[in-house]
């Protein structure tokens, strides 16, 4: 009997390591993903790889996030929903997410548009009053996806400042006028 309960300790360990193999390293899935192509080349392995992306620590939200630099849509596609699993799981479970490394991603113009936008928007989400505050900084933003916001927020000042004070108002459509504009890039 003790034979029969030990063999089935002994099998039972040996099932759950062959079972449950290691999760890859952040940088392994960020290339697993990143590698993703047309007509579904690469789906298979990353589909393993955004599980594992998804189960990381909100800690790593930075690091995913700047795995969007210069990586095709489709890998955009997969890294921003292992972001969002991260953030849903954060807020389901009543956990802050690392609003202070998010703000310095965000800061940073070297990283991409598109996962600077989603770091505002998960800043945004977790921190409501930090919206106004944070848009005021964005005026001038190289990246459109967040200098529309901020360039709306003056808009909505003046259009509120319109009726008491035509001057200021006037003031602030210029300024948003200027920032609306798109800068002409050199070839």
């Amino acid at each position: 009997m003790l034979t029969r309960l030990a063999l089935s300790a002994a099998l039972a360990a040996l099932l759950c390591v062959t079972a449950a193999p290691a999760a890859p390293a952040l940088s392994e899935s960020l290339a697993t993903i990143r590698a993703v192509g047309p007509e579904g080349q690469g789906n298979v392995a990353a589909s393993a790889a955004w599980k594992a992306l998804a189960a990381q620590d909100a800690a790593q939200l930075p690091a995913i996030l700047a795995g969007m630099d210069d990586a095709n849509e489709l890998a955009v596609n997969w890294l921003r929903a292992a972001v969002e699993a991260i953030a849903g799981r954060e807020q389901l479970a009543a956990r802050p997410l690392p609003a202070s490394a998010l703000r310095t991603f965000l800061q940073d113009t070297r990283h991409s548009p598109r996962a600077r936008r989603l770091a505002y928007e998960l800043i945004t989400r977790a921190e409501p009053a930090a919206t106004g505050p944070l848009l005021d900084t964005l005026l001038d933003d190289p990246g459109s996806e967040l200098r529309r916001d901020a360039v709306q927020r003056v808009i909505d000042q003046a259009r509120d400042t319109e009726a008491a004070d035509q001057p200021r108002a006037t003031q602030l459509f210029q300024k948003a006028l200027v920032a609306a504009r798109e800068r002409m890039r050199a070839p």
